[in-house]
């Protein structure tokens, strides 16, 4: 359910799912078979010494645990009336595209004032009110001017994306609908339409010893809805 997801807290290597088949002898003779699905660190098993996590987890606990996880946040988005969650996801994009097309004017206006300024000096070396070379000023008023060129685009491109956000009322409609969609189903989906939840919410999961759990939500309740950002965990 995790695969692609999950990583291990001690090294950063991805565990990968493992099905592992023990049989045992018993007592009065018979033969026991046990059955253990796990998340395995190869790291730590090609190179103990890079990783000192185990080798290896139940997969149970930390399914478990991640399923708790994200029922809570759907049940925290579920709860919210539908229209308002529609504004809430159409108010952080728009905010989101706001940030990237004001930085990118910053970027835009400091590159443009540090090209005048070396224009500015380039003229006082050729008059003589400096002594610098003229040759450096170019090349650096050229390498300037490029970047100039790479953030002029930028701007247009975060410029159209603020304007497609603050217009994209449907799709605010279709993200929420999902969501929402999502909270009544997830708990009894298949291990495949959980994977593909929990893929749309988490970036990705890390595990240490004690089953030490932390999950980065590509955006926590409180980003979806609007709130103060919090740090993943």
């Amino acid at each position: 359910m995790l695969t692609g997801l999950l990583y291990c807290g001690c090294c950063g290597n991805r565990l990968c799912y493992s099905h592992n088949t023990t049989h045992r002898k018993l007592a009065d003779g018979t033969e026991k078979v046990y059955n253990r699905n796990l998340y395995r660190c190869y790291r730590r098993i090609s190179s103990p010494t890079t990783c000192d996590g185990p080798s290896g987890y139940e997969m149970g606990p930390i399914n478990e645990a991640v399923e708790i996880a994200v029922m809570n946040f759907l049940k925290r988005i579920s709860v919210i009336p539908r229209e308002d969650l529609i504004a809430l996801a159409g108010i952080l994009e728009v905010r989101t595209a706001e940030v990237t097309y004001k930085q990118s004017v910053k970027d835009f206006e400091e590159t443009q004032r540090q090209i005048n300024a070396l224009e500015e000096e380039a003229m006082k070396a050729l008059t003589g009110e400096n002594k610098l070379d003229l040759g450096i000023i170019n090349n650096m008023s050229m390498k300037q001017k490029a970047r100039l060129d790479a953030v002029a685009k930028a701007m247009e491109e975060s410029k159209s994306r603020l304007d497609a956000e603050k217009n994209q009322k449907r799709s605010n409609e279709i993200q929420v609908d999902e969501m929402l969609t999502w909270a009544s189903r997830f708990e009894d989906a298949s291990y495949e339409a959980k994977h593909m939840v929990i893929a749309q919410l988490v970036d990705r999961i890390e595990v240490k010893k004690d089953y030490e759990i932390t999950i980065y939500w590509r955006m926590t309740a409180e980003q979806f809805l609007g709130k103060k950002n919090e740090a993943s965990a």
